[in-house]
């Protein structure tokens, strides 16, 4: 807002990134729009993950309970070790994506965003091809069992556009028809 006209005005700032993004809701699912330019991750509700929060909770009230502090610094020196490069992956084409529902068409970009950072991550283990004024990596079959792993969990949910419990219900709704069945 200009402090002078009170009017809002847009102004563009470019900042050098990168960026991370985190949101979190209580809703089951975020806008449409965000959804698909998000990777959503759900929380564990289990009573199993309820006992590991509980015992670290209960840990720094024990006598020998110390915070252990994590030195950042290895982290810190291993991120600056990294190299921005842009990345190839040569069996692109090969990869079969699903074709519905629409949102696919920006979750195929992010999974091959997932691709091109393990490839990134694991720079010093793959091979670099002349590209433009610089070298490209080189991503491998590695690298998309890496972005799968991933993206098998994260996105998909979000294909079936399902919440967790959604499904738990549905799976309660098939045992007990297949159990009804029976009788």
């Amino acid at each position: 807002k200009d402090p002078e006209t009170n009017q809002i005005n847009t102004q563009e700032k470019r900042v050098e990134g990168p960026i991370a993004f985190i949101e979190t809701t209580t809703k089951t699912h975020l806008h449409d729009e965000n959804e698909t330019r998000c990777f959503e991750v759900f929380i564990d509700d289990s009573i199993e993950q309820t006992r590991k929060i509980h015992e670290v909770q209960r840990f720094k009230y024990k006598q020998n309970g110390q915070s252990h502090l994590v030195d950042l610094q290895v982290w810190r020196t291993a991120q600056s070790l990294l190299f921005s490069h842009p990345v190839i992956i040569p069996f692109v084409d090969l990869i079969k994506f699903p074709e519905q529902p629409l949102r696919v068409r920006r979750d195929f970009e992010r999974f091959l965003t997932l691709i091109s950072v393990s490839a990134v991550l694991h720079q010093y283990q793959r091979s670099k091809v002349p590209f433009g004024d610089g070298e490209a990596v080189v991503a491998t079959i590695e690298d998309y069992a890496v972005a799968f792993e991933l993206a098998s969990v994260v996105l998909e949910s979000s294909l079936r556009q399902l919440t967790k419990k959604g499904e738990l219900l549905i799976q309660q709704i098939g045992d007990f028809v297949t159990t009804e069945g029976q009788e």
